[in-house]
């Protein structure tokens, strides 16, 4: 099985979801309470993004309670509205939403096909 798919179902486990395989048509990857879900993995990311997350983990250390949030603003030039990209760590993420979060009850249906 390809990497990406394992890491793909590992993601849908940990949100009490589901992966949906690929069907050559456009839908989430996962299903999950309230997300839908886009997975990508990748075996690098650039240097200058991790060492953001580390700076935000400082950043959180000095200032308790407050969120290690990374913020990516993209911006293609005049004309272009500025994309916001908000990025936490999984257990960062985990640790925030549980406190502030309660998915409500829904029900996904199991899709356990490999293609």
């Amino acid at each position: 099985m390809a990497s990406w798919k394992a890491s793909e179902r590992a993601t849908a486990k940990r949100r009490g979801g589901v992966r949906h395989p690929s069907q050559g048509t456009a839908h989430k990857d996962i299903s999950a309470p309230q997300m839908a879900i886009e997975h990508k993995k990748r075996e690098s990311i650039p240097q200058w993004f991790l060492k953001a997350f580390d700076q935000a983990k400082v950043n959180a250390v000095m200032y308790p309670g407050e969120m290690p949030l990374v913020i990516i603003a993209y911006h293609q030039g005049a004309g272009h509205r500025i994309r916001r990209f908000y990025c936490l760590e999984e257990d960062q993420w985990e640790a925030w939403m549980g406190e502030h979060f309660t998915p409500t009850d829904v029900s996904i249906a199991t899709n356990e096909e490999d293609e």
